[in-house]
C-alpha cells in the first residue's frame, strides 16, 4: 500500500501529523484568546481564520511547482512514483477541478472548528476529535468497501464512550468552558463528520489517480483560497446582535477589524504565521498519510496528539483536571 515510500517515510509522516496537530489547537486557541481592539472582547473571526488556513496549504502547491522545476532528485522520485502508481494500474493524473469537492468539505468544517473553540476549551475540542475515526470507520465502510475486523468495532466503540464521556463533562463543566455548551458541541460534531468526509473522498481521489500530496494539498488551497474568500466577504455583510459573542460589530465577520487587528498586534501576527506554517505541514502529513496508508488510519492517528493539547491546555491555560475527561480520553 504504500508503494516505494519506505516505513522511515511513513513514521516520519506519522510523527509531523501528530505534531502539528497539537500546535493547529494551540495556536488556534492562542488566536482566539487574543483581545479584539474593537469589540473588547476575545478574538473570534472563523472566516478569516478559514482563509488563512488556505493561503498555508496553497504554499505547497508553490513549493510543489519549485522542487519539480529546481529539484532534480524530487523529480527522480516523482517519476519513480509514476512508474509504481501505472504497475497498480493507477494511470491518469488528478486534474484540477476534483479536488474541489474534498475543499468544500474541510472550508466548512473548519470554520465551524474554529467556531467551536470559541465556546468550549482547547482540551475538550481536542478530545472530541476522537470521534472521527468512528465516522471514518462508517464512510470507509459504506463508500470504500472496507470491512473492519473485531479489534476495529471494538475500538470505534470505545472511541464512542470516551467521546460522550468528554461531551458530558463539557456540559457538567460549562460556566467555567464556554459561554454555550451546547452550542459548542453541535458545531464541533458537524466539523469532525465533515472531516470525515473529507478524509474518506480524498481516499478515493488518491487511489483512483496519481497525485503528489503536495499537489493534492496545493490544489485544495487553491479551491479554498477562492471558496473562504467568497464566504467570508458573504459573512461581512450578514447582520447579528451586537451583544452576541459570535458578532463583531454588527457583522457575522469583520475582515477589516480582523486584519487591523493582526497588524497591530505582534503576538497574534506571529500566532497566523505560526499557523499558516503548521496548517500546511499538518495539511501535507495528513494527505501523505492517506496517500500511503488510509484515510482511516489518518483519522487514528490524529486522535494520539490530543493527550498533548489536554496537557498544554491545563498547564498554560490553567484549565482544571477532570476525571471525567482523563476517562474519556483513556477510552479514546
Amino acid at each position: 500500500m504504500s508503494g516505494q515510500v519506505s516505513n522511515g517515510y511513513i513514521l516520519f509522516y506519522v510523527i509531523g501529523k501528530i505534531i502539528t496537530g497539537c500546535t493547529n489547537k494551540i495556536i488556534s486557541k492562542a488566536q482566539d484568546n487574543t483581545i479584539d481592539h474593537f469589540t473588547g472582547r476575545h478574538f473570534f473571526h472563523p472566516f478569516v481564520q478559514t482563509f488563512t488556513m488556505f493561503i498555508g496549504e496553497f504554499a505547497c502547491l508553490l513549493v510543489f511547482l519549485s522542487l519539480s522545476r529546481w529539484s532534480a532528485s524530487f523529480k527522480k522520485g516523482l517519476e519513480s512514483s509514476k512508474a509504481a502508481a501505472r504497475k497498480k494500474g493507477v494511470t491518469k493524473d488528478v486534474p484540477l477541478f476534483v479536488p474541489m469537492i474534498p475543499t468544500l468539505c474541510d472550508i466548512t468544517g473548519t470554520t465551524f472548528s474554529y467556531a467551536a473553540l470559541t465556546f468550549m476549551t482547547a482540551s475538550v475540542a481536542s478530545m472530541m476529535t476522537g470521534a472521527i475515526p468512528v465516522f471514518t470507520a462508517i464512510l470507509s465502510v459504506t463508500f470504500l468497501k472496507r470491512k473492519l475486523n473485531k479489534q476495529h468495532i471494538v475500538g470505534v466503540f470505545l472511541v464512542t464512550v470516551g467521546v460522550t464521556l468528554v461531551g458530558l463533562s463539557h456540559f457538567l463543566n460549562a460556566t467555567s468552558e464556554g459561554s454555550d455548551p451546547s452550542l459548542g458541541l453541535i458545531l464541533k460534531v458537524i466539523s469532525l463528520l465533515l472531516s470525515a468526509v473529507q478524509f474518506t473522498v480524498e481516499e478515493m481521489i488518491v487511489n483512483h489517480g496519481f497525485i503528489h500530496p503536495l499537489k493534492m494539498v496545493g490544489f485544495e488551497g487553491f479551491w479554498g483560497l477562492i471558496f473562504s474568500f467568497i464566504t467570508m466577504m458573504l459573512a461581512s455583510q450578514v447582520p447579528c446582535d451586537t451583544n452576541a459573542s459570535y458578532c463583531n460589530l454588527g457583522r457575522l465577520e469583520n475582515p477589516g477589524n480582523a486584519w487591523y487587528d493582526i497588524k497591530h498586534d505582534s503576538a497574534l501576527m506571529l500566532y497566523f504565521m505560526a499557523g499558516i506554517l503548521s496548517l500546511a505541514l499538518f495539511n501535507f502529513f495528513g494527505m501523505s498519510v492517506t496517500k500511503h496508508l488510509s484515510s482511516l488510519t489518518r483519522a487514528v492517528v490524529g486522535v494520539l496528539s490530543q493527550v498533548l493539547v489536554w496537557a498544554y491546555d491545563m498547564a498554560v491555560f490553567g484549565t482544571a483536571f477532570n476525571w471525567i475527561q482523563a476517562t474519556g480520553f483513556a477510552f479514546t
